[in-house]
Formats: structure tokens, C-alpha cells, sequence
């Protein structure tokens, strides 16, 4: 009975009061996001300062990684904070942190304490608190900070540029590949931003990391991008033509000024994606993702558990604070965030979009002349404000 009470504990009880959770700090960060900035703006650049300090000095080294890492003994002063770690050659897996701070981030614990409670109400109305030791309890709040640390680490991607004092990052001496990264202290950690040296697509290493590259003034004709991860990417005055580009990862990716004709994405995620100064035409994007799930999507809202028709699908199975380890397999959040797509002063002719997520895709000071929208998602989109489309159903063909 306890190992079924645990588990329908955390598969129902718990999604509902994380949902309310992360609803609520997210908020909450929203409302606070301009003085957040300052903040972490003001607090890196004296970092950055200090670092560079030493390096005149010659007590440090080149960086080539820089980390916000959460500090889970934070949480019990009640305080939730990040530590800056900057490392040198090889990153941290080959050498010591050069320069330690610390910087606070209260936001982002405001509601556990509300959360705890929740969760310890709900054990008492379904009477099984018996069942659910407070020890589960923490290890469950650990699980919501895992997640939201996981969200708001893709949401950090966005902000970057505002939080960053790029005088004072220029300033500082990095190896020829160097990154910022955030998550957790000593565990995974996702990409802010990175600084990594140009390489040809199709003539390098097949474990070359493509993300996060900038491609300036390339010609790419006759040419099949299949199965690559291109996330972040930066192309400047690229010209595609009588290209292919399928089963591809594009998200947050920014093309500026480039040209696509005769142009095929296929079976391609383009959340976040940039379209800026681009001429467009004849080509098609065929079921193309341009806005990731959203966070509620992973949990329904309007499910109502109980005791009566709860039947467990895991047997044996009880989590505990003794043997639960925070590692990246662990996540009970996993969705990304992005941002709308956007299309912004670019000129489409003579281009389809055949099954597409097109839902809240901002398009901006756009020329659109024979564009056909077939069996797409548009909701909240700049396209159903557009002038020059035909909307269509696959059925008519």
C-alpha cells in the first residue's frame, strides 16, 4: 500500500502543485525581470572586473568557460544563489575555478515553502500522510527546483545579451572556444552564449559541435543538411539555393540576410528562429516547428486524481532522501523555452508552409506575395494579419 500511495503520491498530487509552482515563480520572475537584469548585470560586470585584474597580474590563465551554477545548500538559508566559476583550459572537467562569487536569486525560491505545504495538504485531505514521510516531501521540492532550474536555464538564453557587459567580457583573455553556461554546480549545464571558431559544415569532424557557430557569406547549392544540430547558429549573408534541410535542429538560430531559393526544410525545429533582411523564395517549409510545447503542456490542469482509480505502474518503487541523487536523467521538467519565431523585413514569394507550427510567429515590415498556408497551426500568428496569402486545406489538391 505505501509503495502505491508514494507512486500515485508523485505521478498526480505532485504535477498539480508544481504546476502551480512554477506558474507562480515564473510570474514572479516576469514582474521582477528589469530590476533581475541590474542586477546580474551589475554582479558579472564586477566578476568580469576582478578577473581581469587577476589576469593582468598574471595569476590567471585564459578562460574558456564561465558557469551560473545553482547552490543547492542555499535553500537552507532560505536564500537561493547561483555561483560564478570561471576555468581555464579544458573547462572544468580539466582544471580548478579560477575565481569564485556568488549572486543572489531570491525570485526563484519565493513559493517552495508554499509548495511544501501544498503537497503536506494534500497527504492529510487523502488521508495518507502516514505514507509520505516529510523526508519524500524535500526530495520532491528538490525535484521542483531541478526543473525550474532546467526552465529558466533556457529562459537565461534570452537575457543574456542584457546581462552580459560585453566591454567588460572583450577585456577578458579566453581560448579560442569559450562558453557560458547555466544549471547546476558539478552537473549538467546548458549554453547562454559562446564565442567558438568557424567551421565548414560539410567538411569537418562529424562530432564537431555545430551549435552556437557563426557561418558568414557562405554559398550553399545542391546541398542536403540531413539530421544536424544547429541550434543557436548565427548566418550572416548565406545564400541557400536548390538546398535540403530536413530532420534538422534550428531553434534560436538567426539567418540575417540571407537568401533561400528553391529551398526545402522538411521535418525541422525553427523554435526561436530569426529571419532578418532574408529574400525567400520558391521554397517550402513542410511540417517545421516554429514554437516549442509549452511548459503546462507536459501536465494537465484538469486532472483529477484519487485513491479509487489509481492503479500503479510501478511496482516496488519508493523514492526516498537516503538513495535520490540529482542527476541529469532525473529532470521532471524537460520542455524548453523560446521565444516566437520571427520574420522580420524579409521578402517571401512564391513560398508554402505545408503542416507547420506557425502559432504566435511575429512577422514584421515583411513583403509576402504568393504564399500558400496549408494545414497549419497559426493561432496568435503575424501571418493571419498578413496581406498576400492564401490559406489552404491539402484536401483541395
Amino acid at each position: 500500500m505505501a509503495d502505491s500511495c508514494t507512486t500515485m503520491f508523485e505521478e498526480t498530487f505532485y504535477p498539480r502543485a508544481f504546476l502551480k509552482l512554477a506558474d507562480k515563480t515564473i510570474e514572479a520572475f516576469e514582474e521582477q525581470q528589469e530590476e533581475i537584469i541590474k542586477e546580474w548585470k551589475d554582479g558579472i560586470k564586477n566578476y568580469l572586473s576582478e578577473l581581469e585584474g587577476l589576469q593582468k597580474e598574471k595569476l590567471a590563465p585564459e578562460v574558456s568557460e564561465l558557469h551560473f551554477s545553482f547552490l543547492y545548500t542555499s535553500l537552507l538559508s532560505g536564500e537561493p544563489k547561483f555561483r560564478i566559476d570561471t576555468y581555464g583550459e579544458g573547462g572544468r572537467l580539466s582544471s580548478e575555478s579560477i575565481l569564485t562569487e556568488e549572486i543572489s536569486a531570491p525570485w526563484l525560491g519565493v513559493y517552495f515553502e508554499e509548495f511544501r505545504q501544498e503537497l503536506e495538504e494534500y497527504t492529510v485531505r487523502e488521508s495518507i500522510r502516514r505514507f509520505i514521510r516529510p523526508a519524500e516531501l524535500e526530495v520532491l521540492k528538490l525535484r521542483a527546483v531541478r526543473s525550474l532550474l532546467y526552465y529558466f536555464s533556457s529562459r537565461f538564453r534570452y537575457i543574456a545579451p542584457d546581462i552580459l557587459d560585453f566591454r567588460e567580457l572583450a577585456k577578458i583573455k579566453k581560448e579560442d572556444s569559450f562558453v557560458i553556461q547555466m544549471g547546476e554546480y558539478m552537473d549538467w549545464q546548458k549554453t547562454l552564449y559562446a564565442l567558438l571558431p568557424e567551421v565548414d559544415i560539410f567538411n569537418c569532424d562529424r562530432n564537431t559541435l555545430l551549435s552556437f557557430r557563426r557561418f558568414s557569406a557562405i554559398y550553399y547549392q545542391d546541398k542536403v543538411f540531413s539530421g544536424l544540430k544547429v541550434d543557436n547558429a548565427r548566418f550572416l549573408d548565406c545564400t541557400f539555393k536548390d538546398t535540403v534541410i530536413e530532420n534538422c535542429r534550428l531553434n534560436d538560430s538567426m539567418f540575417a540576410g540571407c537568401v533561400f531559393e528553391n529551398t526545402v526544410f522538411r521535418n525541422t525545429e525553427m523554435a526561436g528562429c530569426l529571419f532578418l533582411d532574408c529574400t525567400i523564395k520558391n521554397s517550402v517549409w513542410e511540417q517545421v516547428e516554429f514554437l516549442a510545447e509549452d511548459l503546462k503542456a507536459e501536465m494537465s490542469e484538469n486532472y483529477e486524481p484519487t485513491l479509487e482509480n489509481y492503479e500503479p505502474t510501478s511496482e516496488n518503487y519508493e523514492l526516498t532522501a537516503e538513495h535520490y541523487e540529482p542527476t541529469a536523467e532525473n529532470y521532471e521538467l524537460t520542455a524548453e523555452y523560446y521565444e516566437p519565431a520571427e520574420f522580420y523585413r524579409c521578402s517571401l514569394e512564391d513560398c508554402r508552409f505545408i503542416g507547420c507550427g506557425l502559432s504566435e510567429c511575429s512577422v514584421g515590415d515583411c513583403d509576402l506575395e504568393k504564399v500558400v498556408i496549408k494545414d497549419s497551426r497559426t493561432e496568435n500568428s503575424g501571418f493571419l494579419e498578413q496581406e498576400g496569402i492564401l490559406w489552404a486545406d491539402l484536401q483541395e489538391e
